[in-house]
């Protein structure tokens, strides 16, 4: 019971972005992983199940033994057995793994996407935070209130990113797949099981959606689980044109969410702003259509899976200069929406670049991971021409 009260104190404390609130992580972790004390408690209770089967089986007479099934004893210590087997699967407690073993384990589930996700998410909150009256949000933020918000913005993309990881890790697949290409993430890694994970899945969906209710970004949440149950749980990822489509989707409910988090709050949404919805629909397309960048470096690992991307539906050259002739469409369509100068066209430019020289140069694994980070950056230069176009004096609404 303490610890559900400490889990909803931490929620509550994070939405009114309290510091107080990081004093019950380590509370929300053993909550969410360990039950150490809970298990050891059902493990002495099956020994004293056991103790009271064998006082069942003593004969009361010489010519009489009791039947196990009747025994009083055993019905009430059969029950508990049978709750005990709910928590079979989770850590033994007396293993090794301390607090910063579980802490470790999941920060390893999204860190291949804390950059292209959390960061390029939090990006996008505070400059079109700061660019107010082009979006029609009215004056911009201040900084204060960017800096005590932030914890909720940051924790709003990670729990989201972390339930989508996990989904997406879970499967034997996938443990199969990363054996290969990331041998480090935690399933292949034997940090915990399929169904451990299976249990941290289950456990996060109340608490981001509770957090959305509490902090706002809930519509792009409840997006964000509908995209990872079809991405994930039905096989949406298989389809290389859907599998980019969900990625454009996905990625998009990280932008939406922490600005609505700081900007809009809860018991609203993006959607009352038409400049704001048209310029993430602009950038969801660019997303949509130059996604499988990250499938390059996944290559090895995709061919053992027999999952059809594009550069193994396509061809590997076909599908780079793809993403080349996009890049460079998109690096002009997006200042042509802010109606920019030759200001304008420079950073996207100059960031697409500085990634397709790299995607048709370097055509190795550590290319094509460097690739993916560029593109990342290509897509944050997108995030700048807002606070550009302001910054020139005119404001469009």
């Amino acid at each position: 019971m303490t610890n559900k009260l400490s889990i909803y104190k931490f929620i509550a404390l994070l939405s009114s972005f309290e510091p107080e609130a990081f004093y019950y992580v380590p509370t929300l972790f053993s909550s969410i992983f360990c039950f150490e004390g809970k298990i050891q408690n059902f493990r002495n209770i099956l020994q004293m199940k056991q103790s009271a089967t064998l006082a069942c089986n003593v004969p009361t007479k010489p010519d009489q033994v009791r039947e196990k099934g009747n025994c009083p004893a055993h019905r009430r210590w059969n029950f508990w057995e049978n709750v005990a087997n709910t928590f079979q699967h989770l850590p033994d407690p007396e293993d090794s793994r301390s607090w910063f073993y579980f802490a470790y384990t999941l920060y390893l589930f999204p860190s291949d996407n804390l950059i292209d996700i959390m960061v390029l998410g939090y990006s996008f909150g505070v400059l079109c935070a700061l660019c107010g009256p082009i979006f029609g949000f009215g004056a911009s933020v201040g900084l204060l209130e960017i800096l005590c918000r932030s914890p909720a913005m940051l924790f709003w993309s990670w729990t989201n990113l972390l339930l989508f990881t996990v989904s997406n890790q879970r499967h034997p697949e996938s443990i199969k797949e990363d054996a290969i290409n990331k041998p480090s993430r935690p399933l292949p890694a034997k940090r915990l099981t399929a169904a451990e994970a299976t249990s941290l899945m289950y456990a996060m969906y109340p608490i981001v959606i509770l957090f959305s209710l509490c902090s706002g970004g809930l519509g792009p949440c409840l997006l964000l689980m509908f995209i990872t149950l079809w991405y994930n749980e039905c096989r949406g990822a298989e389809n290389p044109f859907i599998k980019n489509f969900l990625n454009g989707g996905g990625f998009t409910c990280f932008l939406a969410g922490p600005l609505e988090v700081l900007v809009i709050g809860r018991g609203s949404s993006i959607l009352r702003y038409s400049r704001v919805v048209q310029w993430l629909a602009l950038i969801a397309f660019a997303i949509f259509t130059t996604s499988h960048t990250q499938d390059f470096r996944d290559l090895e690992g995709d061919k053992l899976r027999n999952r059809r991307t594009v550069p193994l539906v396509i061809g590997d050259a076909p599908a780079r200069w793809l993403v080349v002739i996009i890049v460079l469409l998109y690096s002009c369509i997006a200042p042509m929406f802010w109606h920019m100068g030759v200001a304008g066209f420079l950073l996207p430019a100059s960031t697409g670049s500085v990634m397709v020289f790299n995607l048709l140069g370097r055509r190795t694994v550590e290319g094509d991971i460097l690739t993916w980070k560029l593109w990342s950056m290509w897509i944050a230069s997108f995030f700048l021409l807002p606070l550009v176009k302001m910054g020139s004096g005119t404001v469009m609404v």
